[in-house]
């Protein structure tokens, strides 16, 4: 593993907006519509530059204000502990800056705001199919002992793909529910 000297994880900048976007779009890769990535990708911008929004963002400048990763997080309720603690939303890093760090860093960062916050956990999800990034978690986190489950409970988001939810076997409808 190599981490760049120059390696900077820091709060995104104004300044970022493009480059973060890039970044932002190719994490969300087929998920989404091109619209609607655009919408959103907007969207999700405003509230990492809003200080009264509770997603926090942190970036990863590589040198010279180019930038090779985005982390978002937000605290999360948790009626187990009666009190937040902490939620990874998004962890990526380009291509080009894979297995150098980038990743370990950005992670780091974001359990040191978590800390700070006094946020007991940070939790996040990982897809099944994403290898690389199951081999990370599974050397600073170990296996999760919880499965996470999730359904649809309203109209799709317009553009995008149910990726973090499945409904099976007409359940919606045995429940009395419809699925658009």
């Amino acid at each position: 593993m190599t981490i760049n000297a120059k390696l900077a994880i820091r709060p995104p900048e104004a300044a970022d907006r493009g480059q973060w976007a890039a970044l932002y779009l190719a994490f969300l890769g087929d998920v989404a519509t091109a619209p609607a990535r655009t919408e959103v990708s907007g969207r999700v911008w405003g509230w990492l530059l809003d200080p009264a929004h509770p997603l926090q963002g942190l970036v990863a400048d590589v040198g010279g204000g180019a930038l090779a990763g985005l982390a978002h997080f937000s605290p999360k309720a948790n009626p187990f502990r009666g009190r937040d603690i902490g939620f990874l939303d998004d962890l990526y890093v380009a291509e080009a800056h894979r297995r150098q760090g980038v990743a370990t860093s950005l992670l780091r960062a974001v359990l040191e705001t978590t800390e700070r916050a006094g946020w007991p956990v940070l939790r996040w999800l990982c897809g099944q199919d994403n290898a690389a990034g199951r081999a990370l978690y599974d050397k600073i986190a170990g296996a999760p002992s919880h499965v996470v489950y999730g359904l649809p409970t309203g109209p799709r988001d317009a553009g995008f793909a149910d990726v973090d939810c499945t409904y099976k076997n007409g359940w919606f409808a045995t429940f009395g529910g419809t699925r658009p």
